[in-house]
């Protein structure tokens, strides 16, 4: 009995070990590049980028750089 309980709880264990290393956040975005084209200078212009989490985990985005 004492051998059936300890096979048990370290198979349990093994299982919910190996589902936590699979989760992760997975970041999709609608398009990656966007070309703006010509545009004349002081011309204030914008596009929305859509960033979907399809993950099982929270997207942390800590640093946005614009380039």
């Amino acid at each position: 009995m004492k051998k059936t309980f300890l096979f048990i709880a370290t198979f349990s264990l093994v299982i919910l070990t190996s589902v936590s290393l699979w989760a992760a956040p997975n970041l999709s975005v609608n398009q990656s590049t966007y070309e703006f084209g010509s545009v004349p200078e002081g011309t204030i212009i914008r596009h929305n980028f859509i960033l979907k989490n399809n993950g099982d985990e929270p997207l942390l985005i800590k640093k946005v750089i614009t380039g």
